[in-house]
């Protein structure tokens, strides 16, 4: 939920900037864990398959 805005309030370049900055970071951190389940999903499967077939050799 945003902050209500001020009208009437008249905002440096120097604000402006630092505002842009947080909010970019804002997002980058809200989305992180879907980022790093995209990024460790393919090592993941590959591991999973990996200890499977390890499992079914012992089983044998």
């Amino acid at each position: 939920m945003s902050k209500p805005r001020n009208i009437n309030f008249r905002q440096t370049p120097k604000e402006f900037r630092s505002q842009s900055r947080a909010s970019v970071f804002a997002r980058v951190k809200r989305n992180l864990p879907y980022s790093a389940y995209h990024f460790s999903k393919e090592k993941f499967v590959y591991f999973r398959k990996k200890m499977t077939d390890i499992l079914k050799l012992r089983g044998k």
